[in-house]
C-alpha cells in the first residue's frame, strides 16, 4: 500500500495535469486526513501547553514560598532549566493549528520536491516556469493562494500568542505591585517572568509581520520554497 506522501504526491499530480482549480477526490481526502492528523497534535500540543504551565506556576510558587536554601535552589534550577519547554510547545501547537486550519500547502510540503526523478518532477518544474513567468494556471492560482492563507493564518495565531503573552505580562505587574515588600523572593520571580516574556512577544511579533509580508507577496516566497528543493 502507497505510503501517504506517495498517495499525495499522486494527487497533487492528477490535480496539476486536470488545469482545474478543484483539487479531486483523492487528493481531497488526502488533504483532509492530514488536516485531522495535524488537528489532534494540536489539541495534544494544547493540554500539553496547560500541563506544562500549571508545573511551572507550581515550581516557580514553590520557590518564592521555599524555606530551606537546598529546596529554593532545585526549584530554582527547576523552573530555570524548565522555562524553554511552555516556549517549544506553544510553537508546536501554533504549527500544529496552522496546519489543520490550511492543510493543503502543509501537505503539499511532503512531496519530494528536489528529486528529479519522481512522479511530481514535471509538476514542480513546471510550478517553477510558472512562477518565475507570471503565467499562473488555475491549479497553480489555488495553490499560490493556499499559500498566502497558511502564511496569513500562522500570523494570526502569532498575534493571539503575543496577545495572551502580554496579558499574561501585565498581570503579573499588577501582582507584584499589590505584592508586600516583605515578600521579596515571591517579588522577584513576578518581576523575572514578565521580564522573560518581552524578547519572546517581540520574537513572535516579528515573525507574524514577516508571514505578512509573504501573505501579501507569497509568489516570491513559494517560488524559494519549489528552488530550495533542487
Amino acid at each position: 500500500m502507497p505510503s501517504l506522501p506517495q498517495r499525495l504526491e499522486t494527487a497533487t499530480v492528477r490535480f496539476w495535469e486536470s488545469g482545474l482549480p478543484t483539487l479531486g477526490e483523492d487528493l481531497a481526502a488526502g488533504v483532509a486526513f492530514w488536516q485531522g492528523f495535524h488537528a489532534i497534535k494540536a489539541l495534544a500540543a494544547m493540554a500539553l501547553l496547560a500541563a506544562v504551565t500549571a508545573l511551572g506556576v507550581a515550581v516557580w510558587g514553590g520557590y518564592a514560598r521555599a524555606e530551606g536554601r537546598k529546596r529554593r535552589v532545585a526549584l530554582l534550577a527547576a523552573g530555570i532549566l524548565g522555562a524553554p519547554i511552555p516556549v517549544v510547545v506553544l510553537l508546536i501547537a501554533i504549527a500544529n493549528l496552522q496546519g489543520a486550519i490550511v492543510p493543503l500547502s502543509s501537505a503539499i510540503s511532503l512531496l519530494p520536491i528536489g528529486d528529479q526523478s519522481s512522479a511530481s518532477a514535471s509538476a514542480v518544474a513546471q510550478i517553477k516556469d510558472q512562477l518565475q513567468v507570471g503565467s499562473h494556471s488555475e491549479p497553480l492560482m489555488v495553490l499560490l493562494n493556499d499559500f498566502a492563507a497558511y502564511h496569513s493564518t500562522v500570523a494570526v495565531l502569532l498575534l493571539l500568542a503575543c496577545c495572551a503573552l502580554s496579558a499574561v505580562t501585565v498581570a503579573l505587574w499588577v501582582k507584584r505591585a499589590k505584592t508586600s515588600r516583605t515578600a521579596v523572593r515571591l517579588r522577584r520571580v513576578l518581576t523575572a517572568i514578565p521580564i522573560a516574556l518581552l524578547p519572546l512577544i517581540a520574537g513572535l511579533a516579528l515573525l507574524a509581520v514577516a508571514n505578512l509580508e509573504t501573505a501579501a507577496d507569497p509568489v516570491g516566497p513559494m517560488l524559494g520554497f519549489y528552488l530550495g528543493g533542487r
